[in-house]
């Protein structure tokens, strides 16, 4: 069910996801509005300039690395945040902190495969490649999975993208994208759930003070092909994570009165909306 205001949202949301940042009024926790930001355009640049880099050793991978690389499997055992049930008198779930501020498409978890913008028609669409978390700034963000930081990248955004890797052979990667204030650097092997930076300002402005964090697992160069996170989580931690995920769309559709935000029947998992690998 869309009205005019999710579709003023819906096309913001889509001017983020390319680099443009437009006028935008917000109001805070009391609905007061804000003075809209000025306009202003970032272009992404080609190439991404490394911040530093480094080739990951993996002593299991180094007998038969390219075996490892075949037989491996890109499980991973963390989400990136905590998630947790939620608490009224904290408005929180884990890290998640609800808010009846305005935020893009009415949601604080923007899942992958979501459909961001479309032309009338329906010829081009705009796709969610990477699930999206709206969190209070400096939430800490955590490993995806164990193995080591191949690189840190600033983005066009100012802000920095951490990809780790199992192994050094491995085609995986596995991505949290707009981050600061790392506190680990190329070459540290990482456990998962291990802190390795905190939700950035990005995109807090249009947000009500909170920032985006995205997930990623992804395969290739420019562009890449990315993969649903949810539908590769260690058997150990499914079945508990797709769970909270779930409950955390359940408890925020009553929080904000609107049972329409998350239609899970169309759903392939909880968080993924397809299964089906995504350029870009």
């Amino acid at each position: 069910m869309r009205n005019s205001g999710a579709l003023i949202a819906l096309f913001a949301f889509a001017f983020f996801v390319t680099g443009c940042v437009s006028q935008s009024p917000i109001a805070d926790e009391s609905g007061t509005a804000s003075p809209p930001v000025a306009e202003a355009t970032i272009t992404e640049p080609a190439t991404p300039t490394p911040y530093a880099t480094a080739k990951p050793t993996d002593s299991a991978a180094s007998d038969g690395g390219e075996q490892a690389a075949e037989i491996e499997e890109p499980l991973i055992e963390h989400i990136g945040v905590e998630i947790g049930d939620y608490d009224p008198s904290t408005r929180s779930a884990g890290d998640f902190v609800f808010t009846r501020s305005p935020v893009f498409l009415g949601k604080i978890f923007h899942d992958y495969g979501e459909l961001l913008n479309a032309t009338a028609d329906g010829s081009k669409t705009k796709l969610n490649v990477q699930p999206t978390y709206l969190l209070p700034m400096g939430t800490k963000v955590r490993a995806l999975t164990s193995g080591t930081v191949e690189r840190i990248v600033e983005l066009y955004s100012g802000d920095y993208s951490v990809m780790i890797m199992k192994s050094r052979d491995s085609p995986w990667r596995y991505e949290l994208e707009h981050v600061i204030n790392p506190v680990v650097k190329p070459g540290d092997k990482v456990v998962a759930g291990q802190v390795v930076a905190e939700v950035s300002t990005h995109m807090s402005q249009y947000n009500s003070g909170y920032g985006f964090v995205e997930i990623g697992i992804l395969k290739g160069g420019n562009p890449p092909i990315h993969y649903c996170p949810y539908a590769y989580l260690d058997p150990k931690v499914k079945g508990n994570l797709t769970a909270k995920i779930s409950a955390l769309y359940k408890a925020w559709e009553a929080y904000r009165e609107d049972d329409s935000l998350y239609e899970e029947n169309d759903y392939a998992t909880p968080g993924c909306l397809t299964l089906d690998p995504l350029e870009g």
